[in-house]
């Protein structure tokens, strides 16, 4: 067997729905500018963000809709967020084996996602 299909068939998959998301990456975006004070002088210009509430999410705070609890740690995960409304939500950097961070792009209330949970076998 090839190791696409491998890949695609290996590991436990499950699907949590209505997944309340609050936590948002940053409220605002702040430009700033710094000056090194080593011997070149150097203007250093980047985007500060501030005002972001983060939400981590635990595997084993999750139930599937089956109504069964998430085991506690997922090796090699992958979280596919599905949207159910007009906010757009999306992953905080890299899900881990116990969890996974989330936010949403608006600022107003919290918006519900459903999200699909894969463990894969390493390639």
């Amino acid at each position: 067997m090839n190791r696409t299909l491998n890949y695609l068939r290996g590991g436990r998959r499950w699907l949590v729905p209505n997944l309340a998301v609050w936590g948002a990456a940053a409220a605002y975006q702040m430009p700033l500018a710094m000056v090194e004070e080593s011997s070149p002088k150097r203007l250093i210009f980047c985007l500060a963000e501030l005002g972001g509430e983060e939400q981590l999410v635990n595997y084993t705070d999750l139930v599937d809709s089956l109504g069964n609890r998430l085991p506690a740690t997922i090796s090699n995960p992958i979280v596919v967020i599905i949207p159910r409304g007009k906010t757009h939500c999306y992953l905080v950097g890299r899900p881990s084996n116990s969890g996974f961070k989330i936010a949403r792009d608006s600022s107003v209330g919290q918006s519900v996602v459903d999200v699909l949970i894969m463990e894969v076998d390493s390639l």
